[in-house]
């Protein structure tokens, strides 16, 4: 009497490899889109603070509407950018009224942030 037939059971080479490579694809997709986010989430962290310096620019122009010493607070304000900012500089162009002030930083890619504001 012959014995009945057997069934293998188990995963071939073939499906194990498969699903590696799946799984692999899967994995290197979510390290793209993380460092994707990192990097947004970055600019946008140095946008908010190049908008926090234009701001205490226009903070201290509004309390010195006269603009005596505003060279000097010039000068300190970059010694801040420069910290805070990667290769931070701000800019001030002021006429009788208006002022425009520019921020700028480079973290890879230059970046410019201005308002204007009369005074």
């Amino acid at each position: 009497m012959q014995s009945p037939a057997t069934s293998e059971q188990g995963f071939s080479l073939i499906e194990v490899l498969l699903a590696w490579v799946i799984l692999l694809s899967v994995l290197l997709g979510l390290v793209a889109v993380n460092s994707n986010s990192l990097r947004t989430t970055t600019r946008a962290y140095w946008r908010s603070l190049a908008a926090v310096k234009i701001m205490n620019m226009l903070e201290r122009l509004e309390v010195n509407p006269s603009r005596i010493g505003i060279d000097h607070q010039l000068l300190l304000w970059n010694k801040q950018n420069q910290q805070m900012l990667p290769s931070g500089h701000g800019y001030l162009n002021c006429n009788q009224n208006d002022c425009e002030i520019k921020m700028t930083w480079d973290d890879g890619k230059l970046h410019t942030l201005k308002i204007t504001k009369t005074l």
